[in-house]
């Protein structure tokens, strides 16, 4: 006799569970980067930080090789980058948006636009990115794409309802997401966007693409 029993189907991953378990990944191996920077530092600094970075690295994989069997884009393998020189003080900074909701990856980021010579405004949430958007002048805003609340596709598409019914000029939006799902690149671009990169990102690429805008 037939069974009418169906087998178990996979359950997919909810996007902000993704998003919630690669954030402090990023963040942790983001920190490992700026301290590997960091001058002076002893022998077992060096080889604590190294060993931190290895084992942080060797279980983004594994959630990666994870995420990636339920669907989601691989990302950008992960590196040690190095650091360009810090551009000389200035009082007129140009400012960038920064809207992300895990304050730890805030903080990387953050740290990398002030060695890049920007200021900058800290948004957690996609509600407080559009008023900050609304209310000030910006040369980019680096948009967290899976937030909770309003998401940043959400925001941008706010962002440039804004624009459009007050003439206002184009902000400059680069999407940033710890989780690429397939078919993502392409929605942050209709919702808006100008560009896409993923976590964990390399920061002379990102100081390229904010030049590129800095006009």
């Amino acid at each position: 006799m037939m069974s009418d029993r169906q087998p178990p189907q996979d359950t997919p991953i909810d996007p902000g569970l993704a998003h919630d378990i690669r954030s402090p990944m990023n963040a942790v191996l983001g920190l490992c980067d700026l301290l590997a920077k960091s001058e002076p530092l002893t022998d077992r600094q060096r080889e604590f930080i190294k060993a931190l970075q290895t084992s942080t690295g060797t279980l983004m994989h594994q959630i990666n090789r994870l995420l990636e069997s339920k669907g989601y884009a691989p990302l950008n393998d992960l590196h040690e980058p190095e650091l360009p020189h810090s551009p000389p003080p200035d009082d007129a900074k140009p400012k960038v948006l920064l809207v992300d909701d895990y304050a730890p990856n805030a903080l990387v980021v953050a740290t990398y636009l002030e060695k890049f010579g920007y200021d900058y405004d800290v948004a957690d949430n996609g509600v407080e990115a559009v008023t900050l958007a609304r209310r000030n002048r910006y040369i980019a805003c680096l948009m967290d794409v899976q937030m909770h609340d309003m998401d940043g596709i959400e925001a941008t598409m706010a962002i440039r309802d804004f624009e459009r019914q007050e003439r206002r000029p184009h902000l400059p939006i680069i999407g940033v997401t710890a989780h690429a799902l397939s078919g993502d690149r392409e929605r942050c671009l209709d919702a808006g966007m100008d560009e896409y990169v993923a976590k964990p990102f390399n920061p002379i690429e990102l100081e390229t693409r904010l030049a590129a805008f800095n006009h």
